[in-house]
């Protein structure tokens, strides 16, 4: 009987083994986005930039002007983003090289946006 007990133990071990997910079919985390600069569109039709310093500081420009009065974060793909001691606040999601969302203001403007990683 102990040749039996030992063996279980041995054949579970080796049928569990084989079903464990390889490390490369995980999910990988987002890369951080500090230190890079993006580049797109509102639908409002206004263009801006944005680059997301490593220091948590956001600097972006558009037609009205280059601004570094704003800070960002990242988690995993989730991105958040304040301008102008949230003046506005944009919520973003990443996807490669693309990352889009939608934004709002404190006069209750809504809209969405969409950028291209350009460095």
């Amino acid at each position: 009987m102990r040749p039996l007990l030992l063996s279980i133990p041995l054949v579970a071990c080796l049928l569990t083994a084989g079903c464990q997910t390889p490390p490369s079919a995980k999910l990988a985390k987002t890369p951080s986005i500090a230190g890079t600069t993006w580049r797109g569109t509102e639908d409002r039709g206004e263009w801006f930039v944005c680059e997301f310093e490593r220091s948590g500081r956001l600097h972006y420009n558009g037609p009205t002007g280059e601004f570094r009065n704003g800070t960002w974060r990242q988690t995993d793909a989730a991105v958040y983003m304040e301008t102008n001691k949230r003046y506005a606040e944009y919520f973003g999601t990443i996807d490669g090289s693309h990352m889009s969302g939608s934004a709002k203001n404190i006069v209750h403007k809504h809209w969405t946006w969409d950028v291209r990683k350009s460095k």
